[in-house]
């Protein structure tokens, strides 16, 4: 009996690996398909510019409104991810004080701070 604390508690550092390599995975490919979107509207803007569809003027605001975005939205994943840190360190000390964290599914249903 004295194996069965010890099997929950790697059973939960388990449970929050998965869900850090989760989070992490998350993180990473959310970045990846923003960053490839705001280099192809740099290369879509910039030949509608070279084919002199657009003004400089215009091409300026693009430029700019894309970039923006771009880092907008790139702050936001960050904060996001963050918060999913938190989560993750909450954890962490859930199963140092000896408590039993829930199922992995129910992990990640869990409202986020």
């Amino acid at each position: 009996m004295s194996q069965a604390p010890e099997t929950r508690r790697d059973a939960d550092l388990l449970k929050v690996q998965i869900y850090s390599d989760h989070c992490l995975a998350k993180l990473t490919s959310l970045v990846s398909f923003v960053c490839a979107l705001f280099i192809g509207c740099i290369i879509l803007f910039y030949t509608l510019f070279y084919e002199h569809l657009f003004s400089p003027v215009e091409w300026e605001f693009s430029v700019i409104l894309i970039t923006s975005s771009a880092f907008i939205l790139i702050y936001a994943i960050g904060r996001d991810y963050r918060k999913e840190f938190q989560n993750i360190s909450d954890m962490i000390e859930t199963i140092r004080q000896g408590k039993e964290l829930p199922k992995l599914e129910e992990l990640g249903k869990r409202k986020k701070k």
